[in-house]
């Protein structure tokens, strides 16, 4: 997000509308003190949400979330465990944490039964009602929705809609707190909505009164977005001569409108409801009205502008797990490495590899270190994607090295002591590792799954009798390396959720050992369920025959100077750290 400034308030129903990754949930986020602005500041009612480093419990506790998919967060032995876990920060007795619980539960039309089944016997139905109430349940000011009605049906839509309308009606009664909903779902929330913020590429590009978009629709043109179908329907009217009231409008509302305007119709009473266009003759269709304007000409808006943008889909955007830079004349830092056959720099990886593992010098270390950094620099990895690899390793090896260096039995405080030398010996061993994290990541950084899998197809493939394992093994290597970031993608949602639950006040990235269950056991099955649908999938698709990569989908990078140069490059290193060594 880049130089956003907006403000929603008291009593508003606030909807963040823009394509795929435009940075609506990244917005929604920043707002719930789950991201932490690079700079300016967010305020609550006037009170900052941030305290240095460290989000302000109290205002925390004032704003509530319901995450895309909530049915995935649900952790506990029971419902009613759920409910205690969401409700844990605000230090209730237990008489109003039980009636909240009941109330939250009637809200989204489950009984009091749930509270002692496992959240997991559940159905998928049950296990959102679920979940959603228990962001219902601590009643915060502020309730910021992601995406609410993905994947339901209609019946269920409606019915959230419908108790959307109480929440924002109490809100607006006790005049504090609103609601802010990013969605894609325009149709169903423009009706409710107060204002509409439309987000592209990062920036608030319009900030605007819904009523004002059923006039001109613009902002959400510009921004690649399809209007609901109320919007094209007013525009073919409009070029016809028939001007329908703005604002959201039912279906026998506008039946009514266009009737009164368009002649040679008349209204009449049917026996199951109001009046409804009929035309005169029962043959023919009435003409367009006298002077109507040509459906050639673009209508005009409500501020006597005339507009022809035309719904163009959103600009496609890969969802990618990282950035990732291709080049593909090679030019540039980046496409030095990108523009490498996979195999050349599998070669590079394991030969750089088993020369960082024979280093136990801080002379062969350091060397070893700065490599590391200018294949870093020449793949243009961002310091935090760097840091984002190395820090739980870093971690561990830390940790590790101090405690090897703990003595018992010596003179001092409690009888313990402390050998430099041996917590020295341990991170000098365990630092290996960490480069060699280092270089897996860079090799993952500047290739794909489907290259790997290429290049160790290819390799194997030559072997006698290694043409069918060679699929095997390539698939294997290829799926472990997409998985590795899924499972880091995972981790950082999970952990959004439990501290949004908890109202942790622990930075981002952090996770209080208490929240821990909250974390893993959403995770762990995140992972077998997506696990299980690449399965399916790849079932359905033939993979369970484990036949080679087709000729027409094999790489058509072909071994050249350029790579013989880069193998030549890492062989030199290589010896240079064992002489270090």
């Amino acid at each position: 997000m880049n130089t956003v400034t907006c403000r929603a308030e008291t009593g508003h129903l606030v909807v963040i509308a823009g394509p795929v990754g435009a940075g609506k949930s990244t917005l929604l986020h920043a707002l719930a003190g789950l991201v932490q602005p690079a700079e300016g500041e967010v305020r609550c009612d006037g009170e900052p949400l941030w305290h240095g480093r460290r989000p302000d419990t109290r205002v925390l506790l004032r704003i509530g979330v319901v995450f895309q998919s909530p049915e995935q967060q649900l952790f506990a032995r029971d419902v009613a465990a759920e409910f205690g876990y969401s409700l844990r920060p605000y230090r209730l007795s237990a008489a109003e944490s039980a009636q909240r619980t009941r109330a939250a539960l009637a809200r989204v039309g489950l009984s009091d039964n749930f509270l002692s089944r496992a959240p997991l016997s559940l159905s998928g139905g049950q296990r959102r009602r679920v979940a959603v109430a228990t962001s219902f349940a601590p009643d915060p000011d502020w309730l910021l929705f992601d995406e609410p009605t993905a994947g339901m049906d209609p019946a269920a839509v409606q019915r959230f809609l419908d108790t959307l309308k109480s929440l924002h009606e109490a809100r607006r009664s006790r005049g504090r707190g609103g609601l802010i909903i990013a969605t894609h779902d325009l149709e169903a929330f423009l009706p409710l909505a107060d204002r509409v913020w439309v987000v592209t590429e990062g920036r608030l590009t319009a900030d605007v009164h819904p009523a004002r978009l059923w006039t001109d629709p613009r902002p959400l043109l510009d921004a690649g977005l399809a209007p609901p179908p109320g919007f094209a329907l007013r525009r073919t009217l409009a070029s016809c001569g028939v001007h329908l009231p703005a604002g959201p409008l039912s279906a026998e509302e506008a039946a009514a409108a266009i009737a009164r305007q368009w002649p040679g119709m008349r209204t009449q009473t049917t026996p199951t409801g109001p009046e409804s266009p009929a035309t005169s003759s029962p043959t023919n269709h009435p003409a367009a009205p006298a002077g109507a304007a040509s459906s050639e000409e673009p209508p005009v808006t409500a501020a006597g502008e005339r507009w022809n943008h035309s719904a163009q889909p959103a600009p496609e955007r890969l969802q990618t797990v990282r950035p990732r830079v291709r080049h593909a004349d090679g030019a540039g830092s980046a496409g030095v490495l990108n523009g490498l056959d996979a195999r050349a720099k599998w070669a590079g990886y394991a030969l750089l590899t088993a020369g960082v593992m024979g280093q136990s010098r801080p002379a062969g270390l350091a060397a070893a270190t700065g490599i590391a950094a200018l294949l870093s620099a020449v793949a243009n990895v961002p310091l935090r994607t760097l840091w984002q690899w190395m820090r739980p390793i870093l971690g561990l090896t830390l940790f590790s090295a101090a405690l090897s260096g703990i003595r018992f039995g010596q003179a001092g405080p409690l009888g313990l002591g402390f050998d430099p030398a041996g917590a020295a010996r341990t991170l000098a061993a365990l630092y290996r590792v960490v480069l060699m994290v280092w270089l897996s990541g860079l090799l993952s950084w500047t290739t794909t799954a489907l290259e790997l899998r290429q290049a160790l197809e290819q390799v194997i493939g030559r072997l006698p009798g290694m043409r069918r394992p060679a699929a095997v093994l390539s698939l294997a290597a290829s799926l472990i390396l997409r998985f590795i970031p899924v499972i880091g993608d995972q981790l950082d949602r999970f952990s959004r959720i439990a501290r949004a639950r908890a109202k942790s006040p622990a930075p981002p990235g952090r996770i209080r050992p208490r929240d821990l269950p909250a974390v893993t056991v959403p995770l762990l099955a995140a992972l077998f369920q997506i696990a299980e649908d690449l399965s399916l999938a790849m079932e359905a698709r033939g993979y369970s025959h484990l036949q080679p990569l087709a000729p027409a989908e094999r790489c058509t990078v072909r071994w050249s100077r350029r790579d013989w140069a880069a193998v030549a490059i890492a062989l030199a290193i290589t010896a240079g750290l064992v002489l270090i060594r």
